[in-house]
C-alpha cells in the first residue's frame, strides 16, 4: 500500500479514532492500489461494482460505509 502519514498510522495501530480526513486518506490510498480515484472508489462501493476478490476492494467498501452520509 502507498505511504500514510505517520499520524494515520500510529491512530490505526492504537485503535484511535481518525478523522474524516484521514479516512478520506486511507480510501484515497487503497483506491490507488485499484487504480481508482476516491470519487471512483466511492461511486464504486456504494454501487457494488468494485472488483470481486480484491482485498483493497474489500477494504474501500467498509471504510466508505464508515464516512459520514456515505460520502
Amino acid at each position: 500500500m502507498g505511504k500514510l502519514p505517520q499520524d494515520l498510522i500510529k491512530a490505526i495501530e492504537q485503535g484511535q479514532p481518525i478523522t474524516e480526513e484521514q479516512l478520506r486518506e486511507l480510501i484515497t490510498t487503497e483506491a490507488k492500489e485499484i487504480g481508482l480515484s476516491f470519487d471512483e472508489a466511492v461511486r464504486a462501493a456504494q454501487e457494488g461494482s468494485l472488483p470481486p476478490g480484491s482485498l483493497f476492494a474489500s477494504d474501500i467498501a467498509f471504510l466508505v460505509d464508515l464516512l459520514p452520509h456515505a460520502a
